[in-house]
C-alpha cells in the first residue's frame, strides 16, 4: 500500500492524474487513484468538523491520526475497521494516502453516518452498537473515559465565524438556526476524541476515521490557567522555538504517545497488584501469629 502511494504522490506531482474537484483551489485538490483517496495535509475550511484551525495543526493532526490508526489495527479488535493510511512527503507538500471506503463516492444512499459528525454545522451523531463498539476499545484499551458532551460541541465564536464565513447557507439555511440553538442544548454520551466520526459503507461495515487524540494532551502545551503546568510559558522568553501563547491551535495536537500512557498504565497496575500481595502477605502473617502456626511451612 505504501509503494502503491508513493507512486500515486508522484504521479499527481507530474501532472497525470486529474484532480476530481478541478472547480476548487488547487491546494484543496483531492484525486483518486489505483482506489486510493489523495489529499493534501491542510485546513480544508471551516465547513468541515474540527477542533483546530491552520495549516500547521493540520500537518500534525495528519501525523498523530496515522499513528493512531495504526494502533488500532494492531489491535485486531472484532467489529472494529479502519482504512489503510500512510502519509507521503513529498516535494514539501505533506500527502494524506487512505483506503477508500465501500459506497461512498456512489451517494449517500451506499453510507451512512453512525457516529460523530462531517459538517461543523450538524450535531453530533451516536448509534448504540458503534458507542458499545468504541467504549470497549477506547474506553478499556486506550483509557478513554465516556463523557457527556452538546450535541453541538463547537465553541459560541467558531459558531458566530462560521456562520458569517461564505460556507454557511443564506437566508433559507438561516431558517434552522433556532432549531439548532435548541439542539445545542441537547447533550450526548460520547467516548474517542470529540472529532472521530464512524462511517457504514456498503459492505455494512463500520469504519473508524479522524481518531487524531486517543491519548491525553501534553500539559507542558497548555496553560497554566487551562490546568497545564505552565512550564514553558516560563521559558517562552529564553526559548525562540517555543511560542509566547499557548492559544495557537497549532498546539491543540500535542498530545503524548501511546506508549508512555501504555507505560504508565503498566506502573500503576503493577503497584496496585503489589499492594494487594502485600496485604495478603501481611493477613496471613497475622493469621498465623493468632493460631501460633509457621506460615513458611506452608510453601515447603
Amino acid at each position: 500500500f505504501g509503494d502503491a502511494a508513493l507512486l500515486g504522490v508522484k504521479a499527481i506531482f507530474d501532472g497525470f492524474i486529474t484532480p476530481m474537484n478541478t472547480h476548487e483551489p488547487s491546494r484543496s485538490h483531492v484525486y483518486l487513484h489505483n482506489n486510493i483517496f489523495f489529499s493534501r495535509a491542510i485546513d480544508i475550511g471551516m465547513d468541515t468538523f474540527k477542533i483546530y484551525k491552520g495549516d500547521n495543526a493540520a500537518r500534525k493532526s495528519a501525523s498523530r491520526d496515522t499513528t493512531n490508526i495504526n494502533l488500532l489495527h494492531r489491535l485486531d479488535k472484532a467489529g472494529l475497521h479502519t482504512l489503510g493510511m500512510v502519509i507521503v512527503e513529498y516535494m514539501g507538500v505533506r500527502v494524506v494516502c487512505q483506503s477508500v471506503i465501500p459506497g461512498i463516492l456512489h451517494g449517500e444512499k451506499s453510507h451512512t453516518l453512525t457516529y460523530g459528525t462531517i459538517d461543523a454545522r450538524n450535531p453530533l451523531k451516536r448509534d448504540d452498537d458503534v458507542h458499545k463498539l468504541a467504549e470497549e476499545i477506547f474506553g478499556e484499551i486506550c483509557c478513554v473515559a465516556t463523557r457527556t458532551v452538546p450535541t453541538t460541541p463547537l465553541t459560541d465564536e467558531r459558531m458566530e465565524a462560521l456562520k458569517n464565513s461564505p460556507v454557511y447557507p443564506t437566508q433559507e439555511g438561516k431558517k434552522d438556526d433556532d432549531k439548532k440553538e435548541e439542539d445545542g442544548k441537547k447533550t450526548v454520551e460520547f467516548c474517542g476524541p470529540i472529532e472521530m466520526k464512524a462511517i457504514l459503507g456498503s459492505d455494512k461495515r463500520k469504519y473508524l476515521l479522524d481518531c487524531t487524540r486517543l491519548t491525553p494532551r501534553d500539559a507542558n502545551w497548555i496553560s497554566k490557567e487551562s490546568g497545564g503546568t505552565g512550564l514553558l510559558e516560563a521559558d517562552a522568553k529564553q526559548h525562540n522555538s517555543i511560542p509566547s501563547t499557548l492559544d495557537d491551535d497549532d498546539w491543540v495536537t500535542s498530545v503524548l504517545r501511546p506508549e508512555l500512557v501504555s507505560s504508565y498504565a503498566e506502573m500503576k497496575v503493577g503497584k496496585h497488584l503489589s499492594k494487594i500481595i502485600k496485604e495478603d502477605e501481611d493477613l496471613l502473617k497475622g493469621e498465623s501469629a493468632a493460631t501460633g502456626d509457621d506460615p513458611s511451612a506452608d510453601n515447603e
